[in-house]
């Protein structure tokens, strides 16, 4: 009898060591376990904030451990557009000449120049073909009869103005005319000139070149015109 109550209790040692040592090694294995640690917080565009782990792992949540963080996050600084205007600006134009009858005679296919200041001052220097200072009416004089002035005025004062000179278009059978300039808030001078039998018409107009722009030339405006 004592020797089968010996076994039992044999038996029942066995099994209470068997059952406990799976537990021993769980919490052995559990402990071994390395323990995840976040490295940082990322706001996504959305609002979600993404935790990433030193594993490689990350996790969704809703609020930020503000305590990990070392330094404020910076924010980026945009840098404002800088808007750069064109260097030149186009202008257009259309020349006629209203005749007594009120209808328009299209200044068609005639050159004109363009100055970049008043040469007004420049031509002061010369005497022009019917003696005195010279203007820009005696320039026009001296264009119109060049062919006959053997003082040469014409090519005297064209020699002076060059410099002064940034351009030059001819009208079409419309008697218009488009050029460009560089974009400027000083003045600039349109220069031309268109005669019809006896009659003639001499444009000298001061326009500023800071935007693209068109106008017209006709009798109103002109410097002389009869």
């Amino acid at each position: 009898m004592k020797r089968i109550i010996l076994l039992l209790m044999i038996s029942l040692l066995t099994l209470s060591v068997t059952a406990q040592t799976p537990k021993k090694q769980e919490k052995t294995s559990v402990s071994s376990e390395p323990k995840q640690r976040a490295v940082v917080d990322v706001i996504v565009k959305n609002g979600d904030i993404i935790t990433l782990y030193d594993d490689m792992t990350y996790r969704r949540s809703e609020t930020v451990d503000v305590s990990r963080f070392t330094t404020t996050p910076a924010t980026a600084s945009v840098p404002a557009l800088e808007v750069v205007s064109p260097s030149t600006v186009r202008i257009q134009i259309q020349v006629g000449v209203v005749t007594d009858a009120g209808s328009v005679t299209p200044v068609a296919r005639r050159q004109f120049v363009i100055f970049g200041e008043d040469v007004n001052p420049t031509l002061a220097t010369l005497n022009g073909i019917e003696g005195g200072r010279m203007d820009i009416f005696g320039f026009f004089s001296a264009d119109r009869f060049q062919s006959t002035d053997r003082t040469n005025s014409y090519a005297r004062a064209m020699e002076k103005i060059k410099p002064s000179i940034i351009g030059n278009f001819t009208t079409d059978f419309e008697g218009r005319g488009v050029f460009e300039v560089p974009r400027s808030n000083e003045s600039y001078y349109i220069y031309g000139w268109l005669q019809v039998g006896r009659s003639y018409c001499v444009w000298y107009s001061k326009f500023t070149a800071d935007k693209d722009a068109s106008f017209v030339l006709d009798n109103n405006n002109a410097e002389y015109c009869r």
